[in-house]
């Protein structure tokens, strides 16, 4: 029952993390002006894309809305129409990527869990978290120093001291959105833990003082 429960909590996890990169995929479609639910959609004749079965929200399950109809030319999945029409090194073309993974890893943790395979539950949420804080890591320390001096001497040129706010602010936000992974993850493997008990493992995780991000962190519900 132990290993079932937390499987269970490691499925949130990782479904919690799918979410978020799905909705940033999601977001450039929108603006792109094509469908922005992840689903099936029929290919109308005029150009259009009819939505068959989609998700109310990433981590949902597929919903009908609509059926077939019979002059549709076919069906694709959200991945497919940005793949379809836009160059793999596009950002429709990258968000259509995102999404099939996305799409493919929820499937297979929905087998994993129903066929009891708890480590394989395990990996893929490791491998999640690693995606998140490696992401973060990038932002901050690797493409954080050059974005921000190019915009710092850009900003002073047009706004004087307002560029070195901004840098700061995008440096915490990646700061954060690292912390709270980790904290996700201490979670999902100690459900019981109070959050004082993981701010500390956060903070002795990432050498921090925990005064420092005990505002930071939350428990999601």
């Amino acid at each position: 029952m132990r290993d079932r429960d937390g499987a269970e909590q490691q499925i949130d996890s990782a479904i919690l993390r799918l979410t978020r990169a799905a909705d940033e995929a999601l977001d450039v479609f929108k603006k792109a002006g094509l469908p922005s639910q992840l689903g099936t959609y029929a290919a109308m004749t005029d150009g259009s894309y009819l939505p068959i079965e989609v998700r109310q929200t990433p981590g949902s399950r597929l919903t009908t809305e609509n059926a077939m109809p019979d002059e549709a030319m076919g069906v694709l999945t959200l991945s497919a129409i940005g793949q379809r029409n836009y160059a793999p090194d596009s950002p429709v073309g990258f968000a259509a990527r995102v999404i099939e993974i996305v799409e493919d890893l929820r499937d297979r943790l929905r087998a994993a869990a129903e066929r009891d395979r708890f480590e394989e539950v395990r990996s893929i949420n490791d491998a999640l978290l690693l995606r998140e804080a490696s992401l973060a890591l990038r932002l901050e320390f690797v493409e954080g120093p050059d974005i921000a001096s190019s915009r710092a001497r850009r900003e002073r040129q047009q706004e004087g001291g307002s560029a070195r706010g901004k840098q700061i602010a995008g440096a915490a936000r990646a700061r954060h959105r690292m912390w709270q992974a980790t904290a996700d993850d201490i979670w999902a493997r100690h459900p019981t833990w109070e959050k004082a008990k993981v701010v500390r493992a956060v903070a002795a995780r990432h050498s921090v003082p925990v005064n420092t991000i005990r505002a930071v962190i939350e428990k999601k519900t």
